[in-house]
């Protein structure tokens, strides 16, 4: 198993950069650069998994589940007038970016602790475990706003803490490609 630190380098790309566009989404004028951004970055993503994906098995499973993830959420989006229908596509898409990362952190952790690198292999390890925490945060924030419609303030204030435990796992998860780069460039 032989991972080109230039893939590494392409994921955390994307995981960086996406960090920066969620927080510059909630800018209503930006939010649409925003957008272009994420979707040009979701392709350097892509092709980073794809490129890793002929190495590492783990990597070549992320590739394929990113786009079945890619097509849920095109799906969610375009069905949203169905908001059953919509969330069901979009928790899909959500189980599926959990399992892209799963995949990406166990197969790259493998491949780094191969090299002799244990502490940054441990870090990925513990890195799709964080992951999963601020995805149940986010099913936990969804559910409330489906049962609880009226609760604004409630909602507002969970979606905040939501998408400040998401920030952190992308930088938790950075990190990780981070590390996991510098390491195979050695």
């Amino acid at each position: 198993m032989e991972m080109r630190p230039k893939d590494c380098e392409k994921c955390l790309l994307h995981r960086s950069a996406f960090i920066i566009c969620s927080v510059l989404s909630v800018i209503p004028i930006i939010n649409l650069l925003a957008t272009v951004a994420s979707v040009v970055l979701s392709i350097i993503y892509l092709v980073g998994l794809y490129n890793a994906g002929k190495d590492i098995n783990g990597c070549a499973n992320a590739f394929v589940l990113s786009i079945i993830s890619l097509v849920c959420n095109i799906i969610s989006s375009l069905t949203s007038f169905n908001v059953l229908f919509a969330m069901l596509f979009s928790f899909a898409a959500a189980v599926l970016t959990f399992m892209v990362t799963y995949q990406v952190c166990t197969s790259v952790s493998d491949v780094v602790g191969s090299r002799g690198h244990s502490d940054i292999a441990s870090l990925g390890k513990s890195t799709w475990i964080v992951f999963l925490i601020g995805s149940i945060l986010n099913v936990v924030v969804a559910i409330v706003a489906v049962v609880i419609p009226f609760a604004d303030v409630i909602i507002v204030g969970m979606s905040v803490v939501s998408t400040m435990v998401q920030i952190i796992v992308q930088l938790f998860y950075a990190t990780f490609l981070s590390r996991s780069s510098a390491a195979l460039s050695k």
